[in-house]
């Protein structure tokens, strides 16, 4: 789970906002609610979460950010 285009915010508060935990499983509504709770930190102009890349292990995602 990365963290891409932040500028001044934490990737660790964008993590943690998130409410996605490394090594579970993840659903669209996940993807969704993840969305909007950092939406709600009022920080950022857009919010997206897509696929990084996807292994025999499980998915990568990247939560991208705008300042």
């Amino acid at each position: 789970l990365s963290v891409e285009g932040n500028e001044t915010a934490d990737e660790g508060l964008i993590r943690a906002n998130s409410g996605l935990v490394v090594g579970s499983e993840v659903t669209g509504d996940n993807i969704q609610q993840a969305i909007k709770q950092i939406w709600r930190l009022g920080l950022f102009s857009d919010v997206q979460i897509v696929l990084e890349r996807e292994t025999p292990q499980g998915v990568f995602l990247k939560i991208l950010v705008k300042e």
